[in-house]
């Protein structure tokens, strides 16, 4: 193993104050040491707390939400990029969305682009679980989109957005509110943050939303799901290759249902193999340091891999045991600010056929960012394709700006001054009558 220091790094974003190397560690940063707990607030609990006494907030975070027009006024892009992120991903401290967005406004956890949608209600407003957490501007928050606002929201963003701005924020899919878990929300971003910045096999990623079982390995090749609902599974994040190889992350912090959920993945690959589906899938362990047991812990997940592969092994010449791995986050992050190549490598290790899994040296090392295969045809637009969306990291939608994903959908340029369609088509087809939103009206 060998371990650099994360500053030293060759960064895509040297100079960014949100680089990996200065952001708060989710991990080691001790914020889960004895809960996974975060205080919430929304827009109406905090208005009934400081209307009693029990609480108060800087005023930006009260004003009136009648009239959008102070939303509007300034940063809209970066505010549709919040919004698109958290939709994504589910959850995001302000340090990791200011890394996404390269807006350096949101390192101030009470800046105006955060008060303006927590006051529309269009985003919950969280602290970190501990009785001596820093209130200062220094501070971090977690953001999560504001369930309670959900009609709200939708009015706003069908009343305010161009198509091609529903697109780019939304994948032209449905907004998705509920479900989120803030320490596995936020350790997923993370990953693909910092393969985003360091790997440059990495050309792009993408957060739950976008990581279903169905759509990565079937329909996203024209191939229906073959399977039952009930088979049907999604991961925490994704990492796409220059060549297109998509890799699923699928974290793990427990061994609660690890077993149901290794099958569920084993049984989606075992219907194809590489050159059909063009995916492998990593679990990931990320248990709490205070709660780890060693090799014990590896061997229990790398276990319930080998028994889903072993009730579904694939086809002989395309075995769901290759792309189906394990990997550890202590393993690639060994310590506080610290990288292992390993992580550079996106090494993780196959389970052996025979053996049982009890460490790393009873499995197979891959790694991933240069593990050769062959790749379904038409691969190689899902990075161009996923930098089209506002919840990308900043510097992957430069790298391919111009890329006009959504004219599959819309036959539109990404043109602020398109129509909006009333109401948005979820899945393409034929256009119902346009028209410019309000804030685009004289």
């Amino acid at each position: 193993m060998s371990v650099t220091p994360m500053h030293q790094l060759s960064s895509r974003i040297p100079e960014h104050p949100a680089r990996a190397s200065v952001r708060v560690d989710p991990f080691w940063g001790g914020l889960w040491e004895k809960s996974t707990a975060v205080s919430w607030s929304t827009r109406d609990a905090l208005e009934a707390q400081a209307r009693v006494g029990v609480a108060s907030a800087p005023a930006p975070f009260l004003v009136p939400a009648d009239d959008p027009v102070e939303l509007l006024q300034r940063h809209w892009v970066t505010k549709l990029r919040v919004v698109s992120a958290l939709d994504s991903y589910r959850t995001a401290t302000t340090d990791q969305l200011a890394a996404l967005t390269g807006s350096k406004n949101l390192l101030n956890p009470n800046n105006r682009i955060v008060s303006q949608l927590f006051a529309h209600r269009l985003v919950d407003v969280g602290e970190p679980p501990s009785a001596f957490t820093r209130k200062s501007q220094s501070g971090i928050r977690f953001l999560r989109p504001s369930n309670g606002g959900r009609k709200l929201r939708e009015r706003w963003l069908n009343r305010y957005l161009t198509y091609p701005e529903w697109v780019r924020a939304t994948g032209a899919r449905p907004w998705i509110f509920g479900g989120q878990s803030t320490r596995h929300d936020s350790l997923g971003l993370e990953l693909l943050l910092r393969s985003a910045e360091w790997n440059r096999q990495v050309s792009a990623v993408a957060g739950e939303k976008y990581c279903s079982a169905e759509e990565v390995l079937f329909t996203s090749w024209g191939v229906p799901w073959p399977l039952a609902k009930s088979s049907r599974a999604k991961a925490d994040g994704m990492l796409v290759r220059k060549d297109g190889l998509r890799i699923l992350i699928e974290l793990t912090a427990t061994t609660h249902s690890l077993d149901e959920k290794a099958k569920r993945w084993a049984k989606a690959l075992a219907e194809g193999s590489v050159e059909t589906q063009g995916t492998v899938v990593v679990f990931v362990l990320a248990s709490r340091p205070s709660t780890r047991g060693g090799g014990d812990t590896f061997g229990l997940v790398a276990g319930a891999i080998r028994r889903a592969v072993a009730a579904h092994p694939g086809r002989s010449d395309a075995p769901t045991r290759d792309r189906l791995l394990v990997a550890d986050w202590a393993r690639w992050f060994p310590e506080p600010d610290m990288v292992d190549e390993e992580f550079l490598q996106l090494k993780a290790w196959r389970t052996s056929k025979d053996a049982v899994p009890q460490n790393y040296d009873s499995c197979e090392p891959v790694e991933l960012s240069s593990w050769e295969c062959d790749l379904p045809a038409g691969a190689r637009g899902m990075p161009h394709t996923l930098a089209g969306l506002y919840a990308s990291p900043f510097w992957m939608q430069e790298q391919y700006r111009g890329v006009d994903i959504q004219r599959r959908r819309a036959s539109t340029m990404f043109d602020l001054d398109s129509p909006v369609l009333q109401p948005p088509v979820p899945n393409g087809g034929a256009v119902p009558p346009a028209r410019t939103p309000v804030r685009l009206r004289g």
